[in-house]
C-alpha cells in the first residue's frame, strides 16, 4: 500500500472489498442453490470446498502480480 498514492489505495480497497462482495454473494448463491439440499451429492460440499480454495488462490496470486509491478520483492515459503 505505501507505493500507491491515496487515490489508488482507495481504489485497490474498493476493489478488494468489491471481490469480497462477490465471493461472498457467489458462496451463497451455490450453497443455496445446489449444496443445502444435496443436488450435487455427496461430493458437492468437496467441490464447493475446492472451488473456494482455488478462488482465493487466484485472487491471492493477482495481489502478488500488483505487488510485483510495483517493484516488490516477492518471497514464497513454500518452496515444494
Amino acid at each position: 500500500m505505501p507505493k500507491l498514492t491515496s487515490q489508488q489505495q482507495e481504489m485497490l480497497v474498493d476493489a478488494q472489498g468489491g471481490w469480497l462482495e462477490w465471493h461472498t454473494k457467489e458462496t451463497r448463491f451455490v450453497d443455496n442453490t445446489w449444496i443445502y439440499d444435496r443436488k450435487l451429492g455427496t461430493q458437492g460440499g468437496i467441490q464447493e470446498l475446492k472451488d473456494l480454495k482455488d478462488r482465493f488462490k487466484s485472487r491471492t496470486l493477482e495481489l502478488m502480480e500488483y505487488y510485483y509491478l510495483l517493484r516488490g520483492k516477492v518471497e514464497l515459503e513454500y518452496q515444494g
